[in-house]
C-alpha cells in the first residue's frame, strides 16, 4: 500500500478544523484524555492524533502558540496547503492503549470506552528528519 506524507505550518485553529472536520480524535490535556471529534479550541498540552472515518487519512497536530505544526499521513497524494506530499515507506504494528492496568481513570464518556481498544500505529521511519508515528483504530485479532 503507498502511503504519502506531507507537513504544514498554519497559522490558526480555524484552518485546522477548516481541513480535517470529520476526523475523530486523541489528544490529553489537563481536563484528561478526550476521544472525540476535532475540539473547538486548539488542545494546551498535548499532541493531537486524528484519522477519518475510512482510516485511510491520518493527522498529528500540535499547537504551538499561534501556529498549528501538521502532519497528514494518508493514501491520497493531494497536497496540503502549498506542499506537495512524498511517497513514504511504513511500518505498522498494533498495540492496546491501557488494557486493564487501570491508568487512565481521567478518561470519561467516549474515551473511556477506548481503554481496551486495539490501535493501528503506523510509523514512518525516521530517514534524516525524525520518524512520525500515526494512530487509527484497528481491528480485534
Amino acid at each position: 500500500m503507498i502511503h504519502y506524507l506531507v507537513g504544514e505550518v498554519l497559522d490558526s485553529w480555524e484552518r485546522v478544523r477548516d481541513l480535517f472536520p470529520d476526523h475523530t480524535c486523541q489528544w490529553q490535556d489537563l481536563d484528561g484524555f478526550h476521544h472525540a471529534p476535532m475540539p473547538p479550541t486548539p488542545p494546551s498540552t498535548s499532541l493531537l492524533h486524528g484519522w477519518d472515518s475510512e482510516g485511510t487519512t491520518l493527522i498529528r497536530v500540535r499547537w504551538d502558540g499561534d501556529r498549528a505544526f501538521v502532519a497528514r499521513l494518508s493514501q491520497d497524494p493531494e497536497p496540503l496547503g502549498k506542499r506537495k506530499p512524498e511517497e513514504v515507506q511504513v511500518r505498522t504494528g498494533t498495540t492496546v492503549a491501557w488494557g486493564a492496568l487501570g491508568q487512565v481513570a481521567q478518561a470519561r464518556g467516549p474515551a473511556a470506552q477506548v481503554r481496551h481498544q486495539v490501535f493501528e500505529h503506523l510509523e514512518v521511519p525516521d530517514t534524516g528528519q525524525g520518524g512520525l508515528l500515526f494512530i487509527r483504530p484497528g481491528a480485534l485479532p
